[in-house]
């Protein structure tokens, strides 16, 4: 019978930067619960560092955040987890693509979202996607220039995306118009390509500007 002080054999050594990243992980839950985001955001740095050639263990963090709403600390650890694939030379599952996208797409309604997420990074490694919140951000926040120049940007290199379509309805509604993009919105909620989640985006904008 081994002491009670002994320590832990070494077979139990390789959990510990699971073990710390873990105790990070619960903290930016924990911080995030109660309403500090500057907090939990330290900590997902924290437990991402640790685990930054980790996909896996990233895509299951980023879900416990994206369902507990945290969506700028998902969209932070799913853009590091695809940074973490394509340095794998390896495609992001496409559920977790989805993931991905429909955190920035939320991120991007919350004020403190560009303090947090490096968009000039995004630029780089997905242009699409980094225009695409510049401009859905501009947009939920009174800057509709700045919102028309960013989609611009985002129609001329992905024109067919669903996202493109979904932001460029939305733009369009705040421009003024209104047959032309429940047009776009309606097509997106009957097109079998497009994610639940975006039908379901499209519907509440087409509820939002019944005439």
């Amino acid at each position: 019978q081994p002491p009670v002080d002994q320590p832990p054999p070494p077979a139990d050594q390789p959990n510990g930067p699971r073990s710390e990243a873990d105790e990070h992980l619960n903290l930016t839950l924990d911080a995030w619960h109660e309403n500090d985001l500057g907090r939990s955001m330290n900590e997902v740095k924290q437990f991402v560092n640790i685990n930054t050639d980790r996909g896996d263990y990233l895509i299951d963090a980023g879900t416990l955040l994206f369902d507990a709403g945290q969506y700028i600390g998902a969209a932070y650890v799913y853009a590091r987890a695809g940074q973490n694939f394509r340095d794998q030379n390896q495609p992001l599952p496409a559920d977790i693509r989805d993931r991905l996208e429909a955190s920035f797409y939320f991120a991007a309604a919350m004020d403190e979202m560009p303090l947090f997420l490096p968009l000039d990074a995004l630029q780089e490694n997905d242009p699409a996607l980094a225009f695409f919140t510049q401009s859905r951000y501009a947009l939920l926040h009174g800057n509709l220039d700045i919102a028309r120049q960013k989609l611009d940007e985002l129609l001329r290199i992905q024109p067919d995306w669903h996202l493109s379509q979904l932001l460029d309805a939305d733009v369009m509604f705040a421009e003024g118009k209104l047959l032309e993009p429940r047009r776009i919105l309606q097509d997106l909620t009957q097109s079998p390509r497009v994610p639940d989640w975006v039908k379901e985006q499209a519907n509440l904008l087409l509820s939002e500007h019944q005439q």
